[in-house]
């Protein structure tokens, strides 16, 4: 299964939940809302996406909001499909001035702050297949960073 958007932030944004084949294809959000990014979970029982205020959202796969992560991106589900990592950011007009990551369960419990870092603004985080790690990069260097999760 794959999930996509119809158009975005434009128009009707729905998630759509479809067969890689084409043959099933099922609307999962509801009403006029806009959602853009989807991401299916691991477990394919969960999806995130983000809402038209850059809001992560939860959702099961009828479109039901499980829970509200709040201002974020980059994120991403965790092998067992319980947590996200994600980054937070504080943006200027034209920039990205300043980033950090956090991980939280997917009903929105249990947020915890992974970096602190002023002068760097990690991005794209991603989990180790064992869920043990958390890989990211610097946005201005381009450097790898390893997390050791406890």
């Amino acid at each position: 299964m794959k999930v996509t958007t119809t158009k975005g932030y434009v128009g009707d944004g729905a998630i759509i939940l479809e067969s890689v084949d084409g043959t099933i294809r099922k609307k999962v959000t509801k009403g006029k809302a806009t959602y853009a990014f989807p991401k299916l979970s691991p477990d394919r029982t969960k999806l995130t996406c983000i809402n038209h205020r850059g809001e992560i959202l939860v959702m099961d796969i009828e479109g039901n909001i499980l829970a509200n992560l709040g201002r974020g991106e980059w994120e991403q589900w965790s092998p067992d499909s319980k947590q996200i990592v994600y980054a937070m950011t504080e943006q200027s007009e034209f920039y990205i001035e300043a980033s950090e990551l956090y991980v939280v369960n997917t009903d929105g419990t249990g947020k915890v702050q992974l970096t602190n870092t002023p002068n760097v603004i990690e991005v794209s985080p991603s989990w180790s297949p064992d869920g043990t790690k958390i890989t990211c990069k610097s946005l201005r260097t381009a450097k790898m960073f390893v997390i050791k999760l406890k």
